[in-house]
C-alpha cells in the first residue's frame, strides 16, 4: 500500500492517535515563531493541521501534504491564519530555491521513504539565514543515529554560506 493511500485511509483517525500525545512538543517547537516579524513559513507534511492552532498569526503559511484527505481536515484549523493548503511531495518540493524563511518538519522525517531527500529539499527552499524547525520522535530501526544527533526538538539556522 502506498504512503498516499495509507494516509488517505488514516485521515479520519489520525487526530485521535496523535493530538494528546504530541500537543506539548508541537507547542514548544512552534513557540519560536512567536518572536519573529512576519515571515513565509512552509509546513512540510501539514497533515490534518495539528500544528495550526499553535501558530502565531503574523506569518504567511503554506501547508504541504501528500493527500487531499489530510488537507481537507487541516483547512478549518487555519481559520485565523494566512494559510495556503497545497498537495505535494515533501521529497520533491514545488518551490524555487530560497523561497521560505522557515520550514517546519513535524513528524515527517520518520514516515517518508527518503528522509534525507526531504531534509535536503527543506534546506534548498530556505532563504539564507532561514530556520528549520524539526520535531520527529518516531524512529525506524537503523535510523536512530543521525536523527538522535539532530535531537527530537531542533532549531537549525541556515547560514548564508550554505546557500
Amino acid at each position: 500500500m502506498s504512503l498516499k493511500h495509507s494516509y488517505t485511509l488514516a485521515a479520519p483517525f489520525y487526530d485521535a492517535f496523535l493530538t494528546a500525545a504530541t500537543r506539548g512538543a508541537r507547542k514548544r517547537s512552534l513557540s519560536a515563531l512567536s518572536h519573529f516579524p512576519p515571515r513565509d513559513v512552509l509546513l512540510l507534511g501539514v497533515g490534518t493541521g495539528l500544528d495550526l492552532p499553535h501558530l502565531p498569526n503574523q506569518h504567511r503559511y503554506v501547508g504541504l501534504d501528500l493527500t487531499a484527505a489530510m488537507l481537507l481536515r487541516a483547512r478549518p484549523r487555519a481559520a485565523n491564519l494566512q494559510f495556503i493548503p497545497l498537495r505535494g511531495d515533501v521529497q520533491r518540493l514545488p518551490f524555487g530555491d530560497a523561497s521560505f524563511d522557515v520550514a517546519v518538519l513535524h513528524l515527517i522525517l520518520a514516515v517518508v521513504p527518503a528522509p534525507t531527500l526531504c531534509l535536503a529539499e527543506a534546506v534548498r527552499v530556505l532563504k539564507p539565514g532561514g530556520q528549520l524547525l524539526i520535531f520527529d520522535k518516531f524512529l525506524r530501526r537503523g535510523e536512530a543515529g543521525w536523527k538522535r544527533l539532530l535531537n527530537p526538538l531542533t532549531c537549525w539556522k541556515r547560514s548564508a554560506a550554505s546557500g
